[in-house]
């Protein structure tokens, strides 16, 4: 679906001041499906599955980014093929909705890399996965703001925080 949607969008863009056009059209892409047959956008290849997945990232190029399909991200994170998260974090609160671990019986051990604000309250946390072990998830909110406050040091007063449940 959200292939379909970008593709629908991007390519028909003919007064795109950003780059993004220019950049999508021009980049290699790929779906996973199985049922699309032809992707109808130039650089787009479709692929079967994980395995196929797994084989484009042991060749050697740049990075491999996802947009949307959470059932497809929570597929790569059981496969270990996540290296890092680039989270969106946006000031709303919904009360319910998907979960990235939802199903996960470990997840990996992250490191913050990157935290950058944005002027309209959004921020942008990198994250690398940590590759010497996994450790169990945390089903308890009570243990998880605690072990969170052992591990990171408290905000100067007055300093905006920017929380993440994972």
């Amino acid at each position: 679906m959200t292939f379909e949607q970008m593709r629908g969008y991007w390519p028909l863009q003919t007064d795109d001041t950003t780059g993004i056009t220019d950049y999508l059209n021009g980049v290699s892409k790929y779906v996973v499906s199985s049922a699309l047959q032809d992707p109808e956008w130039e650089r787009t290849a479709v692929l079967r599955s994980v395995d196929d997945i797994r084989a484009l990232k042991s060749e050697t190029g740049g990075d491999i980014v996802t947009t949307g399909s959470i059932r497809l991200v929570r597929e790569l994170i059981a496969a270990g093929l996540v290296d890092e998260y680039r989270l969106f974090t946006y000031p709303v609160v919904l009360g319910r909705g998907l979960r990235l671990f939802a199903d996960a019986t470990e997840v990996p051990r992250l490191r913050l890399v990157e935290s950058q604000p944005f002027r309209s309250s959004i921020a942008l946390l990198r994250y690398r996965t940590d590759r010497r072990g996994l450790r169990q998830p945390v089903f308890c909110r009570r243990a998880a703001r605690a072990q969170a406050a052992r591990r990171l040091p408290a905000e100067p007063r007055g300093a905006p925080g920017f929380p993440l449940s994972l």
